[in-house]
């Protein structure tokens, strides 16, 4: 049922504090909500020590070489040329 259809009938219920009494489910309800717990659990304590540790300095926190997004595009580009290149023979 469209969520449209559902507020069309819980507002024609006597009392309209009460238009959204039944939880809207989404699919696969049970392993989104696991989902949804399981990051918390780490998010939250990470966020918490990072904010709590005066020395910390977001400007400190600098990518590797490695880990920068320039150097993927480059190493993905050769790889392409390379299949491009292993396909054509």
């Amino acid at each position: 049922m469209p969520l449209s259809h559902r507020r069309s009938h819980y507002s024609s219920k006597e009392d309209s504090s009460s238009e959204f009494e039944e939880p809207i489910l989404l699919k696969g309800g049970f392993s989104l909500n696991f989902i949804s717990q399981w990051f918390f659990l780490w998010v939250i304590p990470l966020l918490h020590r990072i904010r709590s540790d005066p020395d910390f300095d977001p400007d400190s926190i600098e990518l590797q070489k490695e880990e920068s997004a320039q150097f993927a595009g480059e190493r993905l580009s050769e790889r392409w040329r390379q299949e491009e290149i292993d396909h054509k023979e």
